[in-house]
């Protein structure tokens, strides 16, 4: 059982990580597909994570990533499926939520992060997050890990689109431009 535990949960931040999180998104998108139930991914990034490691060391940047881990659990609802899903970036699958509900969760993580404050050598910082959104389209087109995969992919696409215009943003996939969805649908 604990070798089990430790296949499936982060070390640093004790979240699941991504062996974990495949195997419920999966399960989770089949319900949704099943019951024609909304279904909404979201891929959290800190922005600038790397200037933190390089100024303060590692040490620092861990204890960001674990706060941030902290945030995530407490504005998560039971049934969400929450990640680490490597370096700085964290995914959660949210059953039964459309985009509307996700962008409002997403805008809620992004303001109580960005009132995050910690101190290291004497100064005191600050992160944000940039964060992407997808959601199920029931066109059946797409179905288990390949449906996974196609909304993480979306989302990432979402989430690139926020590190290009700024950072500190919320930026559901539907709202890009045509052009730049249909380079990942496929």
């Amino acid at each position: 059982r604990r070798y089990e535990e430790l296949s499936t949960i982060d070390e640093l931040t004790g979240l699941h990580n991504r062996r974990f999180f495949f195997a419920e998104a999966e399960a989770a998108v089949a319900r949704s597909l099943r019951y024609r139930h909304p279904f909404c991914m979201m891929l959290v990034d800190l922005d600038f994570f790397k200037q933190i490691n390089d100024s303060f060391g590692h040490a620092v940047g861990d204890a960001a990533l674990r706060d941030l881990a902290a945030a995530l659990r407490q504005h998560t609802r039971e049934g969400d499926i929450l990640a680490r899903f490597g370096g700085e970036e964290f995914e959660l699958a949210l059953p039964s939520t459309a985009t509307d509900g996700a962008c409002a969760l997403a805008e809620r993580i992004r303001l109580y992060v960005r009132g995050l404050h910690w101190d290291a050598e004497g100064v005191s910082f600050g992160l944000t997050v940039s964060i992407g959104l997808s959601s199920v389209d029931h066109d059946g087109r797409h179905q288990g890990r390949a449906l996974v995969d196609l909304l993480l992919r979306q989302a990432d696409k979402a989430l690139y689109h926020c590190k290009a215009n700024g950072r500190d943003q919320v930026f559901a996939y539907s709202d890009l431009p045509e052009r730049q969805r249909a380079v990942a649908s496929r």
